[in-house]
């Protein structure tokens, strides 16, 4: 793995937390997997570009907002780890449930191949 790398992780999330989703999905491989781990509303195996807007149609579909604070990446190998915290937003009150989440970032040929998410505690945001 190379800075490079951490590189391409770090403007693929800062591309999605200012809205770019365009920029975001210009980092990606046309074979991305994105798996979002499980019990969660928007869990599952994502695919290519229309699997990062899936997932991000699902999480707008399923809570009022959420947010992503102090990310930090790391090489570690033979992939990027991204660690952060993420609130989400209740549609219906003003609750919030907010977590660590620790990401790993397959990067090939300059673009993200594979992501796996993995929630510190996510059965939280089942009450939201």
């Amino acid at each position: 793995m190379s800075q490079e790398n951490v590189q391409v992780v770090e403007k693929f999330i800062t591309s999605l937390t200012s809205g770019d989703l365009d920029g975001a999905l210009a980092l990606v491989t046309d074979d991305l997997e994105l798996v979002e781990s499980g019990s969660i509303p928007h869990d599952g195996t994502y695919r290519g570009r229309d699997g990062v807007v899936e997932l991000m149609t699902k999480v707008g579909q399923s809570f009022g907002g959420f947010e992503l604070k102090d990310p930090s990446f790391h090489d570690a190998g033979e992939f990027v780890v991204g660690r952060m915290t993420a609130t989400f937003r209740s549609k219906t009150s003003a609750e919030e449930v907010t977590m660590a989440v620790a990401e790993h970032y397959w990067v090939r040929d300059g673009k993200i191949a594979y992501v796996d998410v993995y929630y510190k505690d996510p059965a939280p945001l089942l009450t939201l």
